[in-house]
């Protein structure tokens, strides 16, 4: 179930990018795929590969004293933090309102739509794998990715799993992506790609 505060929160509208023509018309027509965030590890195109996708990384500061097997430290500090998640996440990725076109149409493809009614896509998202055989862990969401992996970040982040799905290097900063966001039962078989057919045209997308 979408929250009222998430859909409260969402952008106006996204920009999502195609390399072929035929790809373009199949969103149009509710008809794409959600890749699962490890394939973005190992992606031919090196402008959009990254090894860390998936991953949180970030320091904190902690005034507490630690300790290791090499020696002792009493002294507050900052510490490393990382963490990952073993389920499976998929994953449909689109730039903010804010994203410079050409860049995006340079980087991902000359064929862009603009979905006009995010809400209304992360409803028939939350709908097609509420009715399918996909078993999911909560709903499907849609967040802002975070330009901070590697930064000093607040002792007590709000949600320390979101990172590990909405964290990216600040060299990504320019695709100013909003995801959305599906993750499966554990149990499920991990493939690289989802097939989403929503079954009906989505008329709250336009290609420009």
């Amino acid at each position: 179930m979408v929250t009222n505060d998430e859909l409260k929160s969402n952008p106006m509208h996204l920009f999502k990018a195609f390399r072929c023509l035929d790809h373009t018309h199949d969103f149009l027509n509710g008809s794409f795929w959600m890749g699962n965030i490890n394939y973005y590890k190992k992606i031919e195109d090196a402008t959009r590969q990254d090894i860390t996708e998936g991953e949180s990384c970030y320091k904190k500061y902690t005034a507490k004293a630690t300790e290791n097997i090499v020696n002792r430290n009493t002294q507050p500090g900052y510490i490393n933090c990382t963490a990952n998640i073993l389920n499976p996440i998929h994953l449909l990725c689109c730039s903010s309102p804010e994203v410079d076109l050409e860049f995006l149409k340079k980087k991902f493809g000359i064929y862009v739509v603009r979905i006009n009614n995010p809400e209304q896509l992360l409803i028939d998202l939350n709908n097609f794998f509420s009715h399918g055989n996909l078993k999911t862990v909560g709903p499907i969401s849609l967040k802002k990715v975070e330009y901070t992996k590697g930064n000093i970040l607040p002792a007590d982040p709000e949600d320390e799993t979101k990172l590990i799905y909405t964290q990216k290097s600040p060299k990504f900063k320019p695709e100013s992506e909003f995801r959305f966001i599906v993750t499966l039962d554990h149990k499920m078989k991990r493939e690289d790609f989802l097939k989403i057919i929503l079954n009906k045209r989505l008329d709250y997308v336009e290609q420009v």
